[in-house]
């Protein structure tokens, strides 16, 4: 008989131990799927209509964007000329809407690689009112077809994200008649 309670019990320990094997993988498996979703995209979503503000610094040059009362932009440094609103819109949906291919460094050591260096980068900072919506830092094009480098402000990690450099590497903000 008591064999029998050895053989009982061992199996019991041996389906118990399975089972928590099972769960651990369930559990992992399903944190790391959260975790890359949330991780998805560059910048936490936010409203475009929302937007009041938008600062883009390219080779030193920063340009004032402003969302005036009427949803219009203008460019505030430059005597409140119109900016272009094409541009904008492809601005704020590509900075919405590029997700993150790979983390291309974990730390960066040679922000020139990735065109990261204040005189290759393009710095956008988005805002309502005050609060900063979006702060990223947009390096040279990337290595698979309509991607580039970036940078979330404050973070070391280096990612190769959806987008087109174009829709920030403006050269003139203004609307096409203004200029």
């Amino acid at each position: 008989m008591r064999k029998q309670h050895y053989w009982t019990y061992s199996l019991l320990v041996i389906v118990v131990g399975l089972g928590a094997v099972v769960a651990y993988r369930y559990y992992a498996t399903q944190r790391a799927a959260q975790n890359q979703q949330a991780n998805k995209y560059l910048v936490q979503s936010f409203d475009s209509n929302a937007v009041t503000a938008i600062t883009v610094t390219q080779h030193q040059t920063v340009t004032e964007l402003t969302k005036q009362a009427d949803g219009s932009w203008l460019i505030a440094n430059d005597s409140n000329v119109p900016a272009n609103q094409t541009a904008i819109t492809n601005l704020l949906s590509t900075i919405t809407h590029s997700t993150i291919q790979a983390v291309s460094a974990r730390t960066m050591t040679t922000p020139e690689q990735y065109g990261l260096n204040p005189d290759q980068a393009i710095q956008v900072i988005v805002k309502q009112a005050d609060t900063v919506l979006a702060d990223i830092i947009i390096g040279k094009i990337g290595s698979a077809a309509q991607t580039l480098y970036a940078q979330r402000s404050g973070d070391v990690a280096v990612y190769l994200v959806s987008g087109q450099r174009g829709h920030f590497a403006q050269t003139d903000w203004a609307e096409p008649n203004e200029q």
